[in-house]
């Protein structure tokens, strides 16, 4: 539950500070921001609660309705090769490279990253990544890859099968020593 909602989470929050957003794809990731902001934790406590499940779904599907029509960013461009070369959840990879992506894209759209914060209960744009790892230890999850055993020789591999899609809608252009950076802080 913790893995597929921070996906879903990370999907709204990369696909509102795209470069390909739009007023639409905007509306859609902000509800959805907000609703799973509010609902993950105890969808985590009690997977049962059917209230909170269906509060669940409606976050995910608004966040898959608006990055697929707009887009996502380096937290998926770099979850993907992660996951797929040291068999770690995706929604977990996301979780944990977000704060770190959030921290390099802020300066990209500090706009949007204050209305992100606004949605979440945050005063400062500035002040999101250290509110999302909060969020991360709410919901039982981890901070870093350790127990997955990245280390900086993987590196190399990573960022060079990164360069999909979605690192192309990146609001900032991402360079190799800009991941290498990123990495340095999830490892």
């Amino acid at each position: 539950t913790a893995y597929t909602g921070m996906d879903a989470f990370t999907q709204a929050l990369e696909s509102y500070v795209t470069r390909t957003s739009n007023p639409i794809t905007d509306t859609l990731a902000l509800q959805a921001i907000e609703i799973i902001f509010q609902n993950l934790p105890q969808a985590v406590v009690n997977g049962k609660d059917a209230e909170i499940r269906e509060k669940m779904a409606l976050g995910s599907l608004l966040s898959a309705m608006a990055f697929s029509n707009s887009g996502l960013g380096a937290v998926h461009g770099l979850a993907h090769p992660i996951g797929a070369r040291f068999d770690v959840p995706h929604g977990l990879a996301c979780a944990i490279l977000l704060p770190h992506v959030i921290g390099f894209n802020l300066r990209a759209r500090p706009e949007k990253f204050t209305q992100i914060a606004k949605k979440i209960g945050v005063e400062r744009a500035e002040d999101l990544p250290y509110a999302i790892k909060r969020f991360l230890e709410r919901i039982g999850l981890p901070l870093n890859f350790r127990e997955y055993g990245i280390t900086e020789a993987d590196f190399p591999g990573i960022i060079a099968e990164s360069r999909s899609s979605s690192m192309s809608k990146n609001p900032r252009e991402v360079s190799d020593e800009d991941l290498k950076e990123i990495l340095k802080g999830v490892v």
